[in-house]
């Protein structure tokens, strides 16, 4: 009886802690907007995606229009712990030549006030540019609506290239994009952005890197205090958001559009609270009925 008993506490040690082998998708809800000026609107907001409609704005990133989705969190405090955001991108409209413009992808957790950014260049220079084609930065504050200007830029894996030599920022085409973030040790994860698009048959772009330190910073070696992830400890992501990081995206005075589908986010679950307890009183009882019968 007593070895049945530490079976059976030893089965609920395991389904309260799930291995990674248990990824499958997490509900998502449908993407809302944060909009301070009131211009901007999104239509067709499901949980697969959206159409956006953005319109100018003169307050920089403070103001930016963001669709923001938030969805099941997932665990990333496990060893091969993982989370993998995918969805598809069209625009209405062309974005702006303007060489500084960019797309912003943010992975977040609001319970650590961290976020993942990946940074997508669009406008035509993403063609001809060979530096800073895809970037990576840590934000330790998303008090401000998610994508903000925390932390540093890194460019150590710049893949030098778009997908087909086609950026973001024509019409007719659709770019594809998946980031993955994977626990590979205690305090240690690993990160990669691909981007594809259906203008050819090149391969896709990948920006990675194997080793991000969630207590110092670092990244495969390169120290950077400031990219520690707030608390040091990153256990787990709960949204994702979507920004273009410039005032005028499609031109001065120009709303413009875009729409994103197929979003998927797969990853563990974090365990609910309730799961968590029915587990360990289902163990307490068998315990106390053995004393019980003994």
């Amino acid at each position: 009886m007593i070895a049945r008993v530490v079976r059976t506490l030893v089965l609920c040690a395991a389904l309260v802690h799930a291995p990674a082998a248990f990824s499958a998708g997490l509900a998502v809800s449908p993407f809302g907007l944060f909009d301070p000026d009131g211009n901007s609107s999104l239509s067709a907001n499901t949980a697969d995606g959206f159409t956006a409609s953005i319109a100018p704005t003169a307050g920089g990133t403070a103001t930016q229009p963001r669709p923001i989705n938030n969805f099941t969190p997932a665990r990333m405090s496990n060893v091969g712990d993982s989370v993998q955001v995918s969805f598809s991108l069209q625009l209405a409209n062309q974005i702006n030549a303007g060489a500084s413009n960019h797309l912003r992808l943010s992975l977040f957790d609001t319970a650590a006030g961290g976020e993942f950014i990946g940074l997508v260049r669009s406008g035509e220079s993403a063609t001809t540019r060979t530096d800073r084609v895809m970037r990576f930065r840590i934000d330790d504050n998303v008090a401000d609506n998610h994508l903000g200007v925390g932390g540093g830029s890194r460019v150590d894996n710049d893949p030098l290239a778009t997908p087909n030599n086609e950026g973001v920022f024509l019409t007719g085409i659709t770019h594809s994009f998946s980031m993955l973030v994977t626990r590979t040790g205690a305090d240690t994860l690993s990160y990669s952005l691909t981007w594809d698009n259906d203008a050819g048959g090149a391969a896709p772009v990948v920006f990675s890197f194997n080793s991000y330190n969630e207590t110092n910073g670092d990244i495969d070696g390169t120290s950077q205090a400031n990219d520690a992830w707030p608390g040091g400890s990153l256990d787990q992501f709960n949204g994702f958001a979507f920004q273009w990081h410039t005032n005028e995206p499609f031109g001065a005075g120009v709303t413009g559009g875009y729409t994103v589908s197929n979003f998927t986010v797969t990853g563990t679950p974090v365990p609910e609270p309730a799961s968590v307890a029915f587990f360990l009183l289902a163990g307490t009882g068998l315990v106390l009925r053995h004393r019980r019968r003994v």
